[in-house]
């Protein structure tokens, strides 16, 4: 019984290491797949479910827009901030 164990184990290790989880996909990079939060963003206003499902879908470019000129103040602003932590988002350091 022990063996059996310790062999499932082993084998449920190796099809984790194996397999590539479903949001492994590539993200496409493209700021205007943010237009939802537009408004949260750039006047305060509410932050819609549509934008925190753009911002989870674009999570992995945060640091691309923040080191951009045009985006960085947006990112690392107030309003950014805000839409970020009402979304559950968290923004990295870059």
């Amino acid at each position: 019984m022990k063996m059996k164990a310790i062999t499932l184990l082993c084998i449920y290790t190796l099809f984790c290491f194996t397999t590539q989880p479903p949001f492994a996909a590539a993200v496409t990079c493209d700021v205007s797949q943010l237009s939802p939060c537009m408004g949260p963003i750039l006047y305060g206003s509410a932050t819609p479910p549509a934008c925190c499902s753009s911002l989870k879908m674009q999570q992995a470019c945060f640091c691309q827009y923040a080191r951009n000129p045009t985006y960085s103040g947006y990112v690392y602003g107030s309003n950014g901030r805000r839409v970020a932590s009402d979304c559950k988002v968290s923004l990295p350091r870059c």
